[in-house]
């Protein structure tokens, strides 16, 4: 139920003490691909499906085999749990459709997928330990690994995951930005990336496919804020043209 239709009116913007939110933009792309030199290929290629996709970032995470429907094009993603799961009947079927460059990633990782997952923690740690001694000057001695040496410290080792979750997937982007040096930026972002080029492209319609929102909801406008002030002003310019 809404609120307002409880007789309570939504808060206005800068008509009350409530924290202010801020609008989301989309992510830069020279940005993002500086940011992907400093990522390991395995999360690098994550960041480059998602921003070819437009899906959320747990969706990403979540993403297997067993639910990417390859015999037709585009390719169909149907995650397992989404967002709006808790609807059931009521709710709108999530799709992702995945397209010719996005599907060229996927299917380098075809092959490695851990426990049905396309993307797992286990392959970004082992591409990252493979670069750390390719990067060694000194010579390796299986004792003195850094497995060995940590032990020996004390330190415990956490093994690491299956599968991706939104929080280390967050984690990962964000050292990497720092390591970059660039403008900081969220994974989320990606999607109004997307969102917006589908907008500009395609239409409102599209971009609310894509994003897997409801006909006529409003809250895909959040998504392609900046492709809402170039309809205004494609629309606006004759008029102005013709009467300023």
């Amino acid at each position: 139920i809404k609120p307002y239709r409880l007789g309570v009116q939504p808060l206005k913007r800068g008509r009350s003490t409530a924290r202010e939110g801020r609008v989301v933009r989309e992510a830069n792309d020279a940005v993002v691909d500086a940011t992907c030199r400093e990522l390991t290929p395995h999360v690098a290629d994550m960041v480059r499906v998602h921003r070819l996709t437009g899906m959320r970032p747990g969706e990403l995470c979540a993403m297997r085999r067993e639910d990417i429907d390859r015999s037709r094009t585009p390719w169909i993603y149907r995650p397992a749990c989404h967002k709006n799961d808790w609807r059931g009947e009521w709710g709108q079927p999530r799709v992702v459709c995945i397209g010719p460059k996005a599907r060229a990633i996927l299917e380098r990782h075809w092959g490695e997928a851990t426990l049905g997952h396309l993307f797992s923690p286990v392959v970004s740690a082992a591409e990252w330990i493979a670069a750390e001694r390719a990067a060694r000057t000194s010579p390796f001695y299986p004792c003195r690994d850094e497995g060995y040496s940590r032990a020996m410290k004390g330190v415990v080792m956490r093994r690491p995951g299956n599968a991706w979750n939104p929080t280390a997937y967050n984690r990962a982007v964000a050292r990497a930005i720092e390591r970059a040096g660039v403008d900081p930026w969220s994974p989320n972002q990606l999607r109004h990336s997307f969102a917006t080029e589908v907008r500009r492209k395609f239409g409102l319609e599209a971009c609310r496919a894509v994003l897997g929102h409801s006909m006529g909801a409003s809250v895909t406008d959040r998504y392609s804020y900046a492709a809402i002030e170039d309809e205004i002003i494609e629309k606006a310019s004759a008029a102005v043209e013709a009467l300023g």
